[in-house]
């Protein structure tokens, strides 16, 4: 399981996640890997099962950016369908006859800056708190950043102080989230910050 959680500055995004993996009631530190990852010029971080998040990872090529007047359209009618395309010659995407496609993730990209959540039947949506989570430790990441101030941190090192600290809180308290936090900021002209606090 996961702690995500993303938010959108003013000039700037913010993505944080944990680092604990689990599967048959044990877990593992998967820092090496990671929930977040460069691709291209995208941020993508995951959660959900390992291997939606090797492929939007590692087999996943984003198509080419033409323009950044309409990210909103790149991501519904170029980014997503590329991404299924993969998913479904990996065999990892599902869809039974009757079914709509889906898979077992949800998906935070950041581009130029701004962030997109995809969730688990491809839906793409921006919301108007600019805060995205996901994962088991997603309400108490979520709390944590409202009672730190996240609406009022004026810069990009005071959202990831807050971020830090909202995921920290989701360790402690939320089993399935545990280890190292990592940490990556996406600024609109595309340069990226990436680290790892090891868990103390």
């Amino acid at each position: 399981m996961t702690t995500l959680i993303a938010y959108q500055g003013e000039g700037f995004c913010v993505i944080a996640a944990d680092s604990q993996t689990t599967f048959n009631n044990m877990s593992a530190d998967c820092s090496p890997m990671g929930k977040i990852a460069v691709n291209g010029k995208f941020l993508v971080s995951a959660a959900g099962t390992v291997r939606g998040m090797n492929l939007i990872q590692h087999s996943f090529r984003p198509p080419a950016l033409r323009s950044t007047t309409d990210l909103d359209s790149y991501m519904i009618n170029k980014f997503v369908p590329a991404l299924r395309k993969i998913f479904i010659s990996a065999g990892y995407d599902i869809k039974d006859s009757a079914d709509i496609a889906s898979h077992e993730n949800d998906f935070i990209v950041a581009i130029n800056g701004t962030l997109f959540f995809v969730d688990s039947v491809y839906g793409v949506e921006r919301n108007k708190d600019n805060i995205h989570i996901t994962g088991s430790g997603q309400s108490l990441a979520l709390g944590a950043a409202y009672a730190l101030g996240i609406k009022d941190a004026d810069d990009y090192e005071e959202v990831v102080d807050i971020i830090v600290q909202s995921v920290q809180t989701a360790i402690k308290f939320d089993i399935y989230s545990s280890g190292a936090v990592q940490i990556a900021v996406q600024f609109t002209d595309g340069k990226i910050l990436m680290t790892t606090l090891d868990d103390e």
